[in-house]
């Protein structure tokens, strides 16, 4: 059962900061107890991205909204916590994997 301390610092990887559905105290605890804190915040920010993959651009009236922005952010999230996880938790792959590239 992983502690309140570990909780409390998940809530701020994810910015999720209140104890509401569907990111409960309990959810967060089984998260965390079965992968790992970064894993989970991965975790949780691939859900986030999942949830917002269809916001679209819109144009209008000289005005612009890039929504899609709000996609890209929460995936970049996801992959800098699954990255983080992956080098704490090395694992042996039988076949070679790959990466998009990024400028940083």
């Amino acid at each position: 059962m992983a502690t309140p301390t570990e909780i409390a610092l998940l809530r701020q990887k994810i910015q999720e900061p209140q104890n509401v559905d569907p990111y409960t105290d309990d959810f967060l605890s089984n998260l965390i107890d079965q992968y790992g804190m970064d894993s989970a915040a991965g975790q949780v920010w691939e859900a986030k991205a999942a949830s917002v993959a269809k916001l679209v651009d819109i144009s209008e009236g000289g005005s612009q909204r890039k929504m899609s922005q709000v996609f890209t952010q929460y995936s970049t999230l996801a992959d800098k916590f699954n990255s983080k996880s992956e080098a704490e938790n090395p694992t042996e792959y039988t076949s070679p994997r790959s990466r998009k590239a990024t400028r940083v």
